[in-house]
């Protein structure tokens, strides 16, 4: 299995391309250095909390046209893998109660309890 751009790097030498689909989804962030890693990007690499919000404006659009809030936060859980609070950030978007009852607030409160710098910011 691909684990890192080391082993990425290794396999490309030989192939045209890799499958990451198990490591994008328990590590998703390795996903936010690809274009930098592999392709020289300049661009700057999005933070964690970047790419979190980011996802909001989606995440808002796909839960009004029905889609379970569930659903879509399932696939962010690895986003702080590996990170101190990481696994406070999972419990967060893990908890089905709370998910109903905060929408996509719980976006903004999971941020806050891995990153405290953000509390702040999220809403009461």
């Amino acid at each position: 299995m691909l684990t890192d751009y080391d082993a990425i790097e290794r396999e490309l030498l030989d192939v045209d391309g890799v499958m990451l689909g198990r490591i994008a989804y328990h590590d998703p962030y390795l996903l936010a250095q690809a274009d930098w890693k592999l392709f020289g990007d300049d661009a700057p690499v999005r933070s964690r909390a970047d790419v979190l919000r980011a996802m909001i404006p989606y995440v808002e659009r796909h839960t009004r046209r029905g889609t379970p809030l569930r659903g879509i936060v399932r696939h962010m859980l690895g986003l702080y893998h590996g990170q101190s609070r990481g696994r406070q950030f999972r419990q967060k978007l893990s908890d089905a109660d709370r998910l109903r009852a905060a929408g996509v607030l719980i976006l903004d409160e999971a941020l806050a309890a891995v990153e405290p710098r953000f509390a702040e910011e999220t809403p009461a």
